[in-house]
């Protein structure tokens, strides 16, 4: 791709974003004129939707495989799942009220929180009504996924510990 001329169709094709560009080598990376379809920036990658986006890594465009396509999407809906929980009643319920969470003082640092048990769970299981409960021994946390909840659901450290995790249905 090295000295693609303005105007040269290049195409990134999968199944989370396509996108096609006339492109042209600049100082330092290469300037994309146009983005079809968006999908989440990864380091060193440009923001994509901004006209004149300079990919700073340079030449080199890496076709995904549907496996990190898979990995992104499952990140970003734990990511999300996250901030949505710490929106809600669990941030002022178990942080501010209970305390159960020193250090934490912010809905961001608790989605870090609630996402870090998701991403790294010592058990997981499958319960009733489409909810899922993530364990973490570390920290004994439970979150607990209700996509049927205004917030997404809840998270919380259950005085029962482990008990609690292994009784919910």
């Amino acid at each position: 791709m090295v000295g693609t001329p303005l105007g040269e169709q290049m195409a990134y094709d999968n199944a989370v974003s396509i996108w096609t560009a006339p492109a042209f080598e600049v100082a330092g990376g290469w300037l994309f004129r146009f983005v079809k379809r968006p999908c989440p920036p990864k380091i060193g990658e440009p923001r994509f939707g901004q006209l004149g986006a300079v990919l700073k890594d340079g030449p080199e465009i890496a076709a995904e495989t549907g496996a990190s396509s898979a990995a992104n999407a499952a990140r970003l809906r734990t990511q999300l799942t996250a901030e949505e929980i710490a929106g809600g009643h669990a941030f002022d319920k178990h942080v501010i009220q209970g305390g159960e969470f020193p250090g934490i003082t912010t809905r961001p640092q608790f989605s870090s929180q609630i996402e870090n048990v998701i991403n790294n769970a010592s058990d997981v299981k499958v319960l009733s009504n489409g909810r899922t409960a993530y364990w973490d021994s570390t920290s004994g946390t439970v979150v607990i996924r209700n996509p049927s909840a205004v917030d997404g659901g809840t998270a919380f450290k259950p005085t029962q510990g482990k008990t609690y995790f292994d009784n919910l249905k």
